[in-house]
């Protein structure tokens, strides 16, 4: 693809739609052992979108340089607020507000642990066992549950 003096035009049309092949037939062949192995199909499905975003997942989020600075690791929840949480005899799973809490309710919801006493969540619990949080948290109406593996 192309006109006369310019560039072959590939990236656009070959890549995409091979990628999308590639996933479709991947997808199928995933269906087909889960049937195989588990005696049920599966459905699967791919897009040109699909494939696109595929491809530029290497650029988006992991490249040379790249500096995983995060204040507390990876992500183990939506936010701060709605996480998993490591106390001194495992994990808890706290869902101060929902996945996705708008600023204003973090705000709020923060604002009712620190009247708790508990300005550093993350502090709080690392420091206490799963049934001393668990405690304090459900007596200020804090959603929290423990968690047998992460």
């Amino acid at each position: 693809f192309g006109e006369p003096g310019m560039p072959t035009e590939h990236a656009h049309i070959g890549t995409i739609d091979v990628v999308c092949g590639w996933g479709g037939a991947f997808a199928c062949v995933c269906a087909l052992l889960k049937r195989t192995r588990f005696g049920i199909g599966s459905f699967c499905r791919t897009s040109l979108a699909a494939a696109g975003q595929y491809l530029q997942v290497p650029f988006m989020h992991d490249f040379p340089g790249r500096i995983f600075d995060e204040p507390k690791g990876k992500v183990r929840g939506a936010h701060a607020l709605h996480t998993c949480i490591e106390c001194s005899d495992g994990w808890l799973f706290v869902a101060a507000t929902g996945a996705s809490a708008k600023p204003v309710e973090i705000a709020e919801a923060l604002e009712k642990l620190r009247i708790a006493g508990i300005s550093d969540l993350h502090e709080f619990c690392t420091c206490r066992t799963k049934s001393d949080v668990l405690a304090k948290l459900q007596a200020e109406g804090i959603p929290a549950a423990p968690l047998s593996s992460l």
